[in-house]
C-alpha cells in the first residue's frame, strides 16, 4: 500500500527483492566497522541472535559470513583507510612523530609510532613487535628513520616520547641527521614520574594500601557489598562505589581517594555497631575509625587533584606546548597552599620531587611555546628574554634561515614582546586559541608567524590493522559517519573551546584572590 504515492516504512524494508548492490556494500562496510572498532568478536556474525536481528532490521539483506568479514571485507576496510590517511599525509606538513613501548599479556614488546597532524587527528602508523631485539638508541632510531623516509622526513617538526635513555638517545641520533626535527619530552611521562614519586611515600603508599584494602573488601564481599549499595542510596550520595587503586594507572589514586571521601558517612555509618556481622574483616573497622584517615586523604587529594588536572589538560587534542608549562605552573602553586601544619617530612618531600622533575623538564621547546602563546607572552622572569632569543636563533638556524632571516625574526620577535603592531591585536580567552591566533596574522615576512605555528602544532599484524582502522575513524567521525551528531547535543560529542580554556583558568584559580600575583610569579620560575 502507498501513501501519497510512496511506500510505507515496513513495505521498504520487507519487500522480497534483493537489495541493490550499493546498499547492500554499504551495510557490510558500516557492519565492519561495528565489528572492528566496537571491539565486538567477528564470531558474533554467525550467531542466530545477531541473524535475527538483521533480519528483523531488513528482510532483503543476506549477511556475510566470518570468513568473508576476517579476510575480503577487513583488508578491503584496511586498505581504505590506509589510502586515506597516505593521502592526508602526502598534503600536510608539520606533523609529530609519537612513539612509546609496552609489555602486553603475553610478555611481548610491543611498540607503536603514531603520527599527530597539525589539525590534532592522530593516526597510529606502525605497531612493531620488537621482542627479539635489544632496543638500543640506535635500533630504535633506525626504526623511527625508517618511517620518516616513507612519510618523507621534511614533513616533521619534532618526535616525541618518554625520557628513557634509549629513546632519549634515539631523538637524539635523529635531530643530528635531521636538525629541523625537534627532540620533545613527552610531559604527561614527567607528571606521571612526579606522581609515582609522591605516592612512593610511606604516607601515601599507606593510607592508599588501606584504601585498597576497603575497595577490595566490599568488592568480593557480597553481603557487605549489597549494605554498602543499599546505603548509599538511602543516604542519596551520588557517585557508586569505591574504585581500587592501579599502580599501573596511577590517577586512578585520586578518584580513590575522593570516593572514600565522597563515602565517609556511608562508611562510619557501616562501622558503627549496628553492622558488627557484616564488617567480617577486621582490618576494615579499626581504618574506618583510625584518626585523622579522612583528613589525611584530604591532604593527599589536594596534592594529586593538579596532577590529575594537568593530565586531563594536556590529553585535550587540542593541547599543544605552551599548556605544558601551564600545567607545571599549577602543580607548582599547589604546593604553595599546603598548610604549614600539614605533615612538614611529606611536604618537604612532596616539594622536593616536583622541584626535581620540574628541573629536568627545563626545555627549550616548551618555554619558547609557552612565550608564543598570546595569552603568556608577558609571564616571563627578568632575564628570560635572552634565553628566549637565544632559542628563537638556534631554531631559524637549524629551518636553515641565514643571518638576515634569524635577525628578521628576533625583531619580530622583540615586537611580539612589546605587543607592537600587528602582534597588538587582541586575544580573548575562552573564544581564541593560538593556533587561530597566529594564522590570523598579517605578517610579511612571516617568519615568527611560521615559528609560533611551528611550535604550537607539536601536539603484530592483525593488532596494528584494527589499530590504524579505529585510529583513523576516531580522527574522521564527522566527515564519515553519515548519521554523526544528528539528534545529539553538540556538546556531548566533544568539548568546546570554551570548555577546554576554563580548565586552564580553573587550574589558574587554585591560589587564592590575594595570592593573585604570585601565580604569574609562579609561572616565571619555573620559566628559569
Amino acid at each position: 500500500m502507498k501513501i501519497n504515492g510512496q511506500l510505507t516504512l515496513n513495505e521498504f524494508h520487507d519487500k522480497d527483492q534483493p537489495l541493490p548492490k550499493g546498499k547492500s556494500d554499504r551495510i557490510d562496510k558500516a557492519l565492519t566497522r561495528f565489528f572492528t572498532c566496537c571491539d565486538v568478536s567477528f564470531r558474533i556474525v554467525e550467531s542466530p541472535f545477531f541473524l535475527d536481528f538483521l533480519q528483523e532490521l531488513n528482510s532483503a539483506y543476506s549477511p556475510f559470513s566470518r570468513d568473508i568479514l576476517t579476510k575480503r571485507l577487513f583488508e578491503e576496510e584496511l586498505g581504505y583507510v590506509n589510502s586515506k590517511v597516505l593521502r592526508e599525509l602526502e598534503v600536510t606538513k608539520n606533523l609529530t612523530l609519537a612513539l612509546d613501548g609496552w609489555s602486553s599479556l603475553n610478555h611481548l614488546s610491543i611498540w607503536n609510532f603514531t603520527i599527530l597532524t597539525p589539525t590534532n587527528k592522530e593516526y597510529i602508523y606502525q605497531l612493531l613487535d620488537l621482542s627479539s631485539n635489544s632496543h638500543t638508541g640506535e635500533f630504535i632510531a633506525e626504526k623511527i628513520e625508517d618511517i620518516l623516509i616513507r612519510v618523507g622526513a621534511e614533513k616533521f617538526s619534532a618526535i616525541v616520547s618518554d625520557n628513557g635513555s634509549n629513546v632519549r638517545k634515539a631523538r637524539g641520533i635523529i635531530q643530528s641527521k635531521h636538525p629541523y626535527i625537534e627532540d620533545v619530552r613527552c610531559i604527561s611521562h614527567c607528571v606521571n614520574l612526579i606522581s609515582c614519586d609522591i605516592v612512593k611515600h610511606p604516607f601515601a603508599e599507606n593510607l592508599l594500601k588501606k584504601i585498597n584494602i576497603l575497595a577490595n573488601f566490599f568488592r568480593n564481599n557480597a553481603m557487605a557489598g549489597a549494605k554498602l549499595r543499599e546505603l548509599i542510596k538511602s543516604m542519596n550520595v551520588k557517585g557508586g562505589g569505591i574504585v581500587p587503586f592501579c599502580k599501573t594507572r596511577w590517577t586512578t589514586a585520586f578518584q580513590s581517594i575522593s570516593d572514600i571521601i565522597r563515602l565517609k558517612a556511608v562508611l562510619e555509618e557501616l562501622a558503627s555497631t549496628n553492622y558488627s556481622n557484616i564488617l567480617s574483616n577486621e582490618k576494615i573497622k579499626p581504618i574506618i575509625r583510625s584518626w585523622n584517615f579522612f583528613n589525611d586523604l584530604k591532604v593527599l587529594a589536594f596534592i594529586l587533584k593538579p596532577l590529575c588536572d594537568t593530565i586531563l589538560l594536556l590529553e585535550r587534542s587540542s593541547a599543544n606546548l605552551s599548556d605544558c608549562y601551564l600545567g607545571m605552573a599549577c602543580i607548582a602553586a599547589s604546593m604553595k597552599k599546603l598548610p604549614r601544619t600539614f605533615n612538614q617530612e611529606f611536604k618537604n618531600h612532596c616539594i622536593s620531587m616536583i622541584n626535581k622533575r620540574l628541573e629536568e623538564f627545563d626545555d627549550d621547546n616548551y618555554l619558547l611555546a609557552f612565550f608564543l602563546h598570546p595569552r603568556f607572552r608577558t609571564c616571563l622572569k627578568y632575564g628570560v628574554w635572552q634565553r628566549i632569543v637565544i632559542i628563537a636563533g638556534k631554531v631559524a638556524k637549524n629551518a636553515g634561515m641565514n643571518l638576515e632571516c634569524s635577525r628578521i625574526l628576533c625583531s619580530q620577535l622583540l615586537m611580539y614582546k612589546n605587543n607592537e603592531r600587528p602582534f597588538n591585536q587582541p586575544y580573548s580567552n575562552g573564544i581564541d586559541d593560538p593556533i587561530k591566533w597566529w594564522t590570523s596574522m598579517e605578517l610579511e615576512p612571516p617568519y615568527l608567524q611560521s615559528l609560533a605555528l611551528r611550535r604550537l602544532q607539536l601536539g603484530v599484524e592483525r593488532l596494528e590493522s584494527i589499530a590504524k582502522i579505529i585510529s583513523y575513524y576516531r580522527s574522521n567521525a564527522h566527515s564519515e559517519f553519515r548519521f554523526y551528531g544528528k539528534g545529539t547535543k553538540k556538546e556531548s560529542l566533544k568539548l568546546s573551546d570554551s570548555e577546554i580554556n576554563a580548565i586552564v583558568n580553573d587550574s589558574l584559580a587554585e591560589l587564592e584572590p590575594e595570592e593573585e600575583d604570585d601565580d604569574v610569579e609562579i609561572i616565571k620560575e619555573i620559566q628559569v
